[in-house]
């Protein structure tokens, strides 16, 4: 909540703009293909299931529906955190200034161009991580039994995930590596946990989740101010 309260503080509006275009646009897409992809579901089921289990069509539509827009906003999550990524470092860069957890450097409205190609790299790094395991959790629809933990097995790894996106900004201005960063969530399992959990619950409420992205950055940005910044 923090992150929404600070997305129309002036210090911080400047910065929120670009990314927040982009998770619009990219969710406007992402809505657009999930539109696209539940006429062929419909059809995949009706293929799929034996016709004495015809009557109960409503219920895997249901399941594998709710299971169909959490994986689809969690993948335009993801694809704008890249596209927006140098944005989004300059926007947590700016809010670690503010809750003084970071000198306050001058001249930086166009120094994200400097660090494109490193935020890029840290990104496709991220994407190293986060895909396999995705590949994995995603094949788990698909086995017979085994499917009914997919869905809350996909939210824990979603909310790992986003967590991990979100939270690498303020690590990466404090010159962490990717190991460091995870070894800094595993010290807080719980808390960011709770943190992509919510990351998540609010990419599934229309109109909020435009919001997210951005939002999701300062939230990580003030958690690390309140919460790592001494130890460190």
């Amino acid at each position: 909540m923090q992150g929404f309260k600070h997305l129309n503080h002036p210090a911080l509006r400047y910065y929120v703009y670009i990314p927040l275009l982009i998770n619009l646009v990219i969710f406007i897409a992402g809505l657009y293909g999930l539109m696209h992809w539940w006429h062929y579901l419909q059809a995949w089921l009706n293929h799929w299931l034996p016709h004495w289990l015809q009557w109960l069509d409503w219920l895997f539509v249901i399941f594998y529906g709710l299971a169909g827009i959490i994986i689809v906003f969690y993948l335009t999550s993801l694809l704008a955190n890249i596209v927006a990524a140098p944005f989004n470092g300059l926007l947590a860069e700016k809010c670690l200034e503010l809750h003084h957890a970071l000198p306050v450097k001058t001249n930086t409205r166009w120094a994200w161009l400097t660090d494109l190609p490193l935020s890029l790299i840290r990104e496709l790094r991220k994407l190293a991580y986060v895909a396999p395991r995705a590949i994995g959790c995603l094949i788990l629809f698909l086995i017979p039994v085994i499917q009914i933990i997919a869905t809350p097995l996909w939210l824990l790894f979603s909310s790992w995930s986003l967590a991990l996106e979100y939270f690498d900004y303020p690590v990466e201005h404090h010159h962490g590596n990717f190991a460091e960063l995870r070894a800094q969530m595993r010290k807080r399992r719980l808390l960011q946990l709770g943190f992509g959990g919510a990351a998540l619950l609010f990419t599934l409420i229309p109109v909020v989740n435009w919001l997210v992205m951005p939002a999701a950055v300062i939230g990580a940005s003030i958690m690390w101010a309140k919460e790592y910044q001494s130890s460190n």
